[in-house]
């Protein structure tokens, strides 16, 4: 699919990346209150709630009918939704941190959570690689630290429907669903995590078409 350049119909600083026929929902989106009707002006609604800047906001996103025709001024068709794993669906972010924090402390390394910010969203590997290159750690074996990253991560962190959805997600996605539009999600975490996440989230495999 070739990626292409349209109106965004969001508040100014909103992040989205539209192929054609899909809608791409990342963790540097911001869902805003925003009125996009349908063609018979009745407005196709999907919302839920994530914590932005220290509050929880709405999210609250329209979408033009599946059929309507594609002008300049317009999506156009969509018929698949691609939702980002960390930070969208998963309130994750923060507890991978947290993760990252014990890996280093059990090497003898003192590191705190804003240590691994400019490293999120790249995978594990550079995620904690990035943060031990920083902090000068010799001998780093990225795949031992991943091992156990992941081991802690999902003794610790995301244990089996603990809760760690963001409000209103599950809600998205069956409201997707029952509109016609095919969900996916997607991560540049390991499948591990991925699996880890949604279970803790509650959300069964399932219910997405793609993983």
């Amino acid at each position: 699919m070739a990626l292409r350049g349209v109106p965004s119909p969001f508040a100014t600083g909103c992040s989205r990346t539209h192929f054609r026929n899909l809608f791409f929902l990342n963790s540097k989106s911001r869902f805003l209150e925003n009125q996009w009707p349908s063609r018979d002006n009745q407005p196709l609604m999907f919302s839920g709630r994530r914590r932005v800047g220290g509050r929880m906001v709405k999210a609250c996103v329209k979408l033009e009918e599946k059929n309507a025709p594609e002008t300049g001024n317009e999506w156009g068709k969509v018929s698949a939704v691609l939702f980002d794993m960390d930070g969208v669906l998963c309130n994750s972010e923060e507890l991978s941190r947290l993760a990252g924090v014990d890996v280093f402390k059990e090497m003898g390394v003192e590191v705190t959570v804003q240590d691994f910010v400019p490293f999120m969203g790249t995978g594990e590997a550079n995620f904690l690689g990035g943060v031990a290159s920083v902090k000068g750690v010799k001998g780093f074996n990225a795949e031992t630290a991943k091992k156990r990253f992941f081991e802690i991560y999902l003794d610790k962190y995301a244990k089996p429907d603990s809760g760690i959805g963001f409000p209103g997600a599950y809600e998205l996605i069956v409201q997707c669903k029952n509109k016609g539009l095919k969900v996916a999600v997607a991560s540049s975490a390991d499948r591990i995590k991925v699996d880890a996440n949604l279970g803790a989230a509650g959300l069964q495999l399932s219910i997405f078409e793609i993983l």
